[in-house]
């Protein structure tokens, strides 16, 4: 029960990115630059309390972990995020580590610079290669 509930979770966050890259005027970093909006584009993060959970089951859990590194890589394969930009790497891992600092009480009052830092960062990405 609990992979179909990963499953949809997952499906779930495959659409709101793909809603969110789908208004991005730039494509390279599009799946990038959602990722960072739905992590830090609200007040609170944009997750529910089911994909919470799903995450921090996640990290003691090899299936839940290989669902998810399955989905990430086949996402950024599509979006043509593959390709070891450095530069979207490293603004992933940050909205990762923040979104599950967070999640365990950390308060990050620079959420907005944040944002808008790591949102910068994905649109000199495509320039240096």
């Amino acid at each position: 029960m609990i992979d179909a509930i990963f499953e949809e979770v997952l499906d779930q966050l495959a659409s709101e990115i793909g809603a969110r890259a789908s208004k991005d005027r730039v494509a390279h970093g599009a799946f990038t630059r959602a990722y960072i909006d739905l992590a830090f584009g609200g007040e609170e993060p944009a997750m529910d309390q089911t994909w919470i959970a799903l995450s921090l089951l996640m990290l003691d859990d090899p299936a839940l972990r290989m669902k998810w590194t399955e989905w990430l890589n086949d996402q950024l394969s599509e979006y043509g995020e593959d390709q070891g930009n450095v530069e979207l790497s490293i603004a992933r891992f940050a909205v990762d580590g923040a979104w599950l600092a967070q999640h365990f009480g950390v308060a990050i009052p620079e959420r907005k610079s944040m944002h808008e830092a790591l949102t910068k960062s994905t649109f000199s990405a495509g320039k240096r290669g």
